[in-house]
């Protein structure tokens, strides 16, 4: 069972929208929310390179070019129950994440942080 830990949370709007994290290996992953029901919240969850996580959080990249991106083109979902503070069991995923209704429309960029 490959689980992920969060690092850093990349967007949060009621909640935590999207977040980057790493499996026990070190591998870096971004987490998208697909679903929020009741106490779970369902995300999408693929491997990204280090570089093109960095590139996604100062807006060079977008979210669906980061996700496709994906060493493998393997891809996840991830359940979280009430709290994200403990580790999230990642389910694999047999369809393409490109066929997926999951992955999202182009042209979503973070918005890098504002320093003051």
């Amino acid at each position: 069972m490959n689980t992920i830990t969060l690092t850093e949370v990349l967007e949060y709007y009621d909640g935590i929208q999207m977040f980057a994290a790493r499996d026990t290996t070190g591998v870096h992953y971004v987490c998208d929310m697909i679903e929020s029901a009741g106490d779970f919240d369902r995300y999408a969850v693929a491997a990204v390179c280090p570089k093109r996580l960095n590139d996604f959080r100062t807006g060079q990249v977008d979210l669906r070019t980061l996700l496709l991106e994906s060493p493998g083109g393997k891809w996840y979902i991830a359940v979280a129950k009430g709290t994200i503070d403990q580790p999230l069991e990642l389910l694999p995923q047999s369809e393409p994440l490109a066929d997926s209704r999951h992955l999202p429309e182009e042209g979503y960029f973070l918005r890098p942080a504002e320093t003051h």
